[in-house]
C-alpha cells in the first residue's frame, strides 16, 4: 500500500480529516526545506505538498506567489526541488507530494522529471496546466 493510502486508511480509521501542509521548496532558502519539511511532519501534517516555484504563477495567490519569487532569487529549479525532497524524505515518511506548474516540468523534461521524483519517493506530482 502507498504512503498515501496507508495515510487515508488511517485517517478513515479513526474519523478524521487530514493536514495537508503546503510548503514552498526554497522559501525561505533551499537548505531549509528539508527541515521545515521535518517540522511539518512532527507538527501533525498528514502529509505535504511541496511547490515547485515557477516565475509565472496565475493560478496561485499573493503569498505563493512571493514565496516563489524568493525561492526562484534563491536559485531553486526544477532538479534543486528534486534534490530538496530527497533530503527532505530522509527525515519523515508522510506523504510527500509535488505541485507545480507544466511549464517547469517541460523544460526539465517529462522522463527525467518522472524518474528524478519517483527515485525520491514522491507518491503524487500535480500540475496547473493553462491550455488553448
Amino acid at each position: 500500500m502507498s504512503r498515501i493510502a496507508a495515510t487515508f486508511a488511517r485517517l478513515g480509521a479513526q474519523g478524521r480529516l487530514g493536514l495537508i501542509a503546503y510548503l514552498t521548496v526554497g522559501y525561505p532558502r533551499l537548505d531549509a526545506t528539508p527541515a521545515l519539511v521535518e517540522a511539518a511532519a512532527e507538527s501533525g501534517a498528514d502529509a505535504i505538498e511541496l511547490g515547485i516555484p515557477f516565475s509565472d504563477p496565475l493560478a496561485d495567490g499573493r503569498t505563493i506567489q512571493a514565496a516563489s519569487q524568493q525561492a526562484l532569487k534563491g536559485g531553486v529549479t526544477v532538479g534543486r526541488a528534486l534534490e530538496a525532497a530527497s533530503a527532505a524524505r530522509k527525515k519523515t515518511e508522510v506523504p510527500l507530494l509535488f505541485m507545480t506548474y507544466l511549464n517547469p516540468i517541460l523544460a526539465f523534461g517529462l522522463e527525467p522529471y518522472g524518474t528524478a521524483s519517483d527515485k525520491a519517493n514522491l507518491i503524487a506530482k500535480t500540475m496547473t496546466f493553462f491550455g488553448p
